[in-house]
C-alpha cells in the first residue's frame, strides 16, 4: 500500500490554509464561535459552499477516499 503525505494530499486536492484568507478565518469563527483555525488547517471552495478540513481528518482518510469526496463536491 502507497503511503501518501499530508503535503501530497493537500496538493492534490488544491486545498488552500485557513490562515492565507481572512474571509475564511472570519466565517470559521461565525460558524463555530471559537477558534476553530486550530481545528480546521484547509479549506476548498466549491461554488457558493466551502468545504473545511482537519490535518486529522486528512492524515486518517485515505486519498482515494478523499479525491471521491473532491468528485462529489464539485458535483452538487
Amino acid at each position: 500500500m502507497n503511503v501518501v503525505s499530508l503535503k501530497e494530499k493537500v496538493e492534490a486536492l488544491e486545498l488552500t490554509d485557513v490562515d492565507t484568507d481572512p474571509t475564511i478565518i472570519a466565517e470559521l469563527y461565525q460558524l463555530y464561535q471559537y477558534d476553530s483555525k486550530k481545528e480546521f488547517k484547509y479549506f476548498k471552495r466549491y461554488g457558493d459552499s466551502v468545504m473545511y478540513y482537519s490535518e486529522e481528518y486528512l492524515e486518517q482518510t485515505s486519498i482515494e477516499q478523499l479525491l471521491l469526496k473532491d468528485v462529489c463536491n464539485q458535483i452538487y
